[in-house]
């Protein structure tokens, strides 16, 4: 039981450092960094990836660990029928795919783009008058719409979490 309520909190005190790491990055840090000078977003931005990228994979890969623990080992998800044949074992399936699939968008999608905009040479970016270019802003905007994206796979894991705590 003392086992089983350690797995519980650690699986829901990553899974609000990965969530909470996503909105913050969305709302609070992606803003204050595309308010800066082009120069200083590079600066600012390459070590916050670097270790932001880090941080949430690992808490991200814990948060799935936790969860499969959780709900397998230390769970009602015994066996292949209750997985394909219960709602909980769907909805717990369900969730399983889509935190997977969430951590892959952001580490081969969010991630390479990113790396892609931060990897083009400043002159290029930027037009004779100091503004960016179409191509360039249109590649900040994908970023951006990608970072949001990834919020919608949230709000599929955090629905099925709270649906499987009432069984379903």
């Amino acid at each position: 039981m003392l086992l089983l309520y350690v797995i519980q909190w650690l699986h829901v005190l990553c899974a609000i450092f990965w969530l909470g790491g996503a909105l913050y990055g969305n709302f609070v840090v992606i803003p204050a960094i595309g308010s800066l000078p082009l120069e200083l977003q590079r600066k600012v931005a390459k070590p916050l990836g670097s270790l932001g990228n880090k941080a949430m994979i690992s808490t991200a890969l814990l948060v799935i660990v936790f969860g499969l623990l959780r709900g397998t080992l230390f769970g009602p998800v015994q066996s292949l029928s209750f997985l394909v044949g219960t709602a909980y074992g769907i909805t717990f399936l369900i969730s399983f795919v889509v935190a997977l699939g969430t951590l892959a968008w952001g580490v081969f999608v969010m991630g390479r783009t990113f790396e892609r905009l931060n990897n083009i040479p400043l002159e290029e970016m930027l037009l004779a008058d100091g503004t960016l270019s179409p191509s360039s802003a249109a590649l900040v905007q994908q970023a951006k719409l990608f970072a949001l994206l990834e919020l919608l796979g949230f709000l599929v894991v955090f629905s099925c979490m709270i649906l499987m705590r009432f069984g379903l």
